[in-house]
């Protein structure tokens, strides 16, 4: 089992009709609340840590849960990042951290369980960070919710919306937040930040057209110093994430409908949102972090 981080810091220039995405309502509950119960169900997950702006976290927040624990936003995702894993270090049995964000209610414990178990299969273990893929074509009936794809020789894919990292072996940690938010190579500056930082992969994807997973995998590596191995999933809910009033609307169209309220997708069914949080107001958080793919997608944790 690994801890948990959820990662719901407020961007002021993504917000969605004036809120934190992930404190959005959908039927009645909060984004996060289905985030958080989904790894309070799998298996695999620990200690829970929720990052996020204080107010929001203490309107949800009914009675403690030794669990899970909620700390103030520090600033930017790596600051927050950062500030949660420092705190469950205190704690902390294992050396690998799952990292999420508050904003894909669609996620399920299957999805979860299943992405970490593939991780330490034999055939990917010795890697310090592994990043979850999707194929466009296992996005499926999904598609609809337009999504940007990095067309690879192998394929067209999509980094999912978490990530499983032992962070005290990564030497450029900043590297890390800036390989996923460069994930989304449909704006103009996303590209230019691309050739200026890696004009090779540049080269390969805009010119040449023959950049590979392998490709990745070494150049992202030697960047961040450490070893990250992509793990291709077949859960298209890893990366039906809330970037804007459309996919809100699309998502929650789903999560309201007849048929999604009756699927094994509705995991909270017995849950109570996020009761039992414990609430750290005061923390020293501080800004310092001392092949072959393999997929089990189609096996069932239940």
């Amino acid at each position: 089992m690994v801890d948990a981080i959820v990662l719901a810091g407020t961007d002021k220039k993504r917000l969605i009709n004036g809120e934190n995405k992930a404190f959005l309502k959908i039927d009645g509950r909060y984004v996060i609340d289905y985030v958080i119960d989904a790894l309070k169900s799998a298996k695999t997950i620990e200690k829970i840590a929720i990052v996020g702006p204080e107010e929001k976290i203490k309107e949800i927040n009914s009675k403690a849960d030794k669990k899970i624990i909620a700390l103030k936003e520090k600033g930017s995702l790596l600051e927050n990042a950062v500030c949660a894993y420092d705190e469950l270090s205190k704690i902390k049995k294992d050396d690998y951290t799952f990292f999420i964000t508050g904003d894909i209610p669609l996620i399920t414990k299957k999805a979860i369980s299943n992405f970490i178990m593939d991780c330490f299969h034999p055939s990917n273990k010795g890697a310090d960070v592994y990043f979850p893929i999707i194929e466009k074509e296992s996005i499926g009936e999904y598609n609809e919710l337009k999504r940007p794809y990095v067309k690879l020789k192998e394929g067209e894919y999509r980094i999912s919306n978490f990530i499983l990292m032992n962070a005290e072996k990564i030497k450029n940690t900043e590297w890390i937040g800036k390989i996923f938010k460069g994930r989304k190579l449909i704006t103009s500056s996303a590209r230019v930040k691309l050739l200026y930082y890696f004009p090779d992969i540049f080269w390969k994807y805009f010119i040449s057209k023959d950049l590979t997973l392998d490709y990745i995998e070494n150049r992202a590596s030697d960047t961040i110093g450490a070893k990250i191995r992509l793990i291709e999933t077949k859960y298209p809910e890893t990366t039906l994430d809330i970037d804007d009033e459309k996919d809100y609307g699309y998502i929650r169209s789903i999560m309201l409908s007849d048929i999604y309220k009756k699927s094994e997708k509705k995991v909270a069914k017995n849950l109570n949102g996020l009761n039992g949080i414990v609430i750290k107001e005061k923390t020293n958080c501080n800004n310092s972090v001392n092949g072959k793919r393999y997929s089990s997608s189609e096996e069932i944790l239940r």
